[in-house]
């Protein structure tokens, strides 16, 4: 084995320019799809950070309360209930967020009003806000009292407010009765993309009393888990544990909560019921842009791998021929034809291992250049981007993945030409002295 590993490293540098050629395009697809495959994983990185900063956890309890036929709520009511549920049956919950959910309500200062979700949050519970909010004014820990809101960068400049400004806010209760609140703004944060754009954070008393709501009614519970891959064993198991528990749950249903609100208002049933989702669902919106880089990126995989195939068993089957005589005098003193044949299986396997190994450092090399040079992107991009500046996530499993994938296709496809090497005979090799 040794000694073909030998042979087969020796002659890809017989041919040097064969060698450079199928190297270099080999180089340059792992380098396309390393940077592709960290264009994709960092908006998606990305888009999972903001929304489970921002509107959902890994599994959500939420649901809608109906007063009457025809007007709903996103609301628990009774949530202490709800909550000894959860806290009993999923034990993998790393920390547990209790949110107050409002409507899509007006935001009014002095100059100027607004269309947005009012969510009620007690900061001392928001691990996440805390952790990955940035501040470009003000402090979350003014946001601990009553009367305060907290809004993002475009709002505060669409609002013309600042800091220490007050707003107004108009809201419809569950009876439908008109109800406004005035918050003072004691943080404005930078902007996280699409999702930012329409939320405003009050205090939960204040959202409470904005919408008349019980202190036993709440918005939904974020259950963010150690490892967001159980997100969906999670949720189905919660589903299975209210239900026994007496809880009216809605059907499964890949859509963020405020895209059920006017299906829930058409149907014909009042009081509670409960809706558990995972944070794909409540970004459910938001995935057919990461499918579509990820197709983008397989189709230009393929087409380059394939172009890469072609050429690499092409120079092989030449140097097959150029190599008769070579070839022929290894089987007259004794090499078998499957040594023949994994000789040239061992060429190729190292000509496109090698070579992509070099096109995936380049890659990551560049990755790590855009990442450090914090390069800005414009305000529509940032909006789906759900960040301002370009975030490429590279994964090191993935990457060794690609490599073991392109070398095992390419070693496959040998096998074309190293069967045709495999049955020149001996005699070859003394016509092709002669």
């Amino acid at each position: 084995m040794k000694r073909l590993f030998q042979i087969a490293f020796r002659n890809l540098f017989e041919s040097k320019l064969r060698t450079f050629l199928l190297g270099g395009a080999t180089a340059l697809m792992m380098f396309l799809l390393v940077l592709m495959m960290g264009a994709s994983n960092g908006v998606q990185n990305t888009m999972v950070r903001a929304s489970t900063t921002l509107s959902t956890g890994h599994v959500n309890v939420g649901g809608f309360f109906k007063a009457s036929i025809g007007r709903s709520q996103p609301a628990v009511t009774d949530y202490p209930k709800v909550e000894d549920v959860i806290r009993e049956h999923v034990p993998e919950v790393s920390f547990l967020v209790r949110r107050a959910r409002g409507g899509f309500d007006r935001v009014v200062s002095e100059t100027s009003s607004l269309s947005n979700a009012v969510i009620g949050i007690r900061v001392d519970d928001e691990k996440n806000l805390r952790d990955r909010l940035q501040l470009k004014s003000g402090s979350l820990d003014d946001l601990k009292k009553p009367g305060t809101a907290l809004v993002f960068d475009n709002q505060a400049t669409d609002l013309e407010v600042s800091v220490g400004d007050t707003l107004t806010i108009s809201a419809r209760t569950a009876k439908g009765t008109r109800n406004t609140v005035d918050v003072v703004v004691k943080a404005i944060a930078e902007d996280m993309g699409w999702l930012s754009a329409f939320s405003t954070y009050i205090h939960t008393d204040t959202l409470t009393q904005l919408y008349r709501f019980a202190d036993t009614t709440t918005g939904a519970f974020f259950l963010y888990l150690d490892d967001e891959k159980k997100s969906v064993e999670v949720a189905e198991r919660l589903r299975t544990k209210l239900d026994e528990a007496g809880f009216e749950l809605m059907p499964p249903e890949a859509k963020p909560f405020w895209q059920k609100t006017s299906d829930v208002n058409r149907e014909d049933w009042t009081g509670q019921k409960l809706d558990v989702t995972t944070w794909r669902d409540e970004i459910a919106q938001l995935l057919p842009m990461i499918d579509g880089l990820n197709t983008i990126a397989g189709m230009v995989t393929f087409i380059l791998s394939l172009l890469i195939l072609i050429g690499l068993i092409s120079a092989l089957w030449m140097a097959v021929r150029r190599r008769t005589r070579e070839i022929g005098t290894l089987r007259a003193i004794g090499m078998s034809k499957w040594s023949v044949r994994l000789m040239v299986v061992m060429e190729a396997a190292l000509l496109t291992g090698i070579f992509a190994i070099v096109g995936a450092l380049a890659g990551v090399g560049v990755a790590m250049i855009v990442n450090s040079s914090k390069i800005l992107v414009n305000d529509a991009a940032a909006v789906f981007l759900m960040s301002d500046t370009i975030y490429l996530a590279i994964q090191p499993s993935n990457i060794l993945t690609a490599i073991a994938v392109i070398v095992f296709v390419t070693a496959l496809f040998a096998l074309i030409p190293a069967f045709r090497a495999s049955s020149i005979p001996p005699v070859a090799a003394m016509r092709s002295a002669t």
